[in-house]
């Protein structure tokens, strides 16, 4: 049975058509995961990623990707004090609507109450 962390990175990797999804804690530590895991390591790039955009997120979203609209573009959320929402995707998503959906999962986790610090 997957877990509710797991379930809304399921629904956000579907309905943003992302190719990754992942919900890391700050200090690397994988939580929940969606999308094709075979991708990338996705244990080994959520630590990358905690470990130097996690000092970034003074913001709640940050994106990262090419500026002609080529290849990865990475979406960053912080989820409360202490987890990162990561979503990879590429030219098949729409940015606006991988920003909006992302929100909406970052409030799905935030209320669930006793399994995330806010």
């Amino acid at each position: 049975m997957a877990t509710s962390e797991t379930a809304i990175c399921e629904r956000l990797a579907k309905v943003t058509l992302a190719k990754l999804v992942l919900l890391v804690e700050m200090n690397g530590q994988l939580i929940a995961s969606a999308g094709d895991p075979a991708q990338l390591d996705a244990e080994q790039f959520g630590s990358l990623a905690t470990e130097h955009v996690g000092r970034l997120l003074n913001e709640r979203e940050l994106a990262i990707g090419r500026e002609d609209g080529r290849g990865d573009v990475l979406h960053f959320s912080r989820v409360g004090n202490r987890l990162i929402l990561l979503v990879i995707f590429d030219e098949r998503s729409s940015p606006a609507v991988v920003q909006a959906q992302s929100r909406i999962a970052r409030a799905e986790l935030e209320a669930q109450s006793g399994s995330i610090e806010k």
